[in-house]
């Protein structure tokens, strides 16, 4: 009986509160008077891009996406990668499972990610290099919003679940996302991410099954609906050697996490 109660009243707190708020927020004027502070200390303090740094903001600002490695991102700066690899089988054999994701074990998510400078993960996050392509993607100082790390259990295709389906992120109206590939994923079976270019805010694609606002009810588009209505040119496989870097903006429809 209670549990019923606190369900009704977490359904009418997101209907008459959270929705309505989120709907103001992401109407795009409001958004950059939000912001406007962010965007006042971008103009005063614009990044200095390298030329890899450039080319993806603008793969990005024109596909959604940019795939890198981070020998190309940071050449001078293995050790950050290195030191990320040697905590992968401790963080592995510590794996808990995601209550809300089935097929997904979390390594670490941000409600318990302790910001040690000397780990790896963190140093690449809020590292110059990142931070900066961030900030000329957004054309505003922006800040960490999640760092999540993951396992996904093999499963058929048939049995995909969440975000193992197509789906656009709901957190905010432009998003920076960055996959790093610790392992080789070289096929299907080994559980690259999906994407479908142009269809972040800034693309061609934006209005096919246009982003909802957090708290929506529905999440994911029909896989096959979303097919249908594209090209084999539209769909990108992502593949990469260990260590590939995926920069994306999750407000576009993508898939990830399924391997065989």
């Amino acid at each position: 009986m209670v549990a019923t109660a606190k369900s009704q009243l977490k359904s009418l707190y997101r209907l008459y509160f959270q929705r309505p708020k989120a709907s103001i927020e992401f109407f795009r004027p409001v958004w950059l008077f939000l912001n406007k502070k962010p965007r006042e200390l971008y103009i005063e303090n614009p990044p200095e891009l390298n030329p890899l740094q450039k080319k993806i903001v603008d793969e990005v600002k024109r596909d959604g996406m940019s795939i890198t490695h981070m020998d190309e991102l940071f050449p001078d700066e293995p050790g950050i990668y290195q030191d990320m690899l040697s905590r992968i089988d401790s963080l592995t054999a510590n794996a808990v499972q995601d209550p809300k994701k089935q097929h997904f074990k979390i390594l670490w998510n941000s409600r318990f990610f302790h910001l040690d400078p000397a780990n790896g993960f963190v140093r690449f996050a809020l590292s110059s290099r990142v931070v900066d392509i961030a900030n000329e993607y957004f054309g505003m100082w922006t800040r960490l919003l999640l760092s999540n790390g993951y396992i996904a259990d093999p499963v058929p295709r048939e049995s995909a679940v969440n975000t193992q389906n197509w789906h656009r992120d709901l957190h905010d109206i432009q998003l920076l996302s960055v996959f790093l590939y610790l392992t080789d994923v070289n096929s299907e079976a080994d559980g690259p991410l999906w994407f479908i270019k142009g269809s972040h805010a800034l693309g061609r694609l934006n209005s096919l099954f246009p982003q909802r606002k957090p708290h929506s009810t529905r999440k994911f588009p029909p896989g096959e609906v979303v097919d249908a209505q594209l090209s084999e040119g539209d769909k990108v496989m992502c593949l990469g050697r260990r260590g590939t870097l995926i920069f994306s903006d999750a407000t576009a429809i993508h898939r990830g996490g399924h391997c065989t």
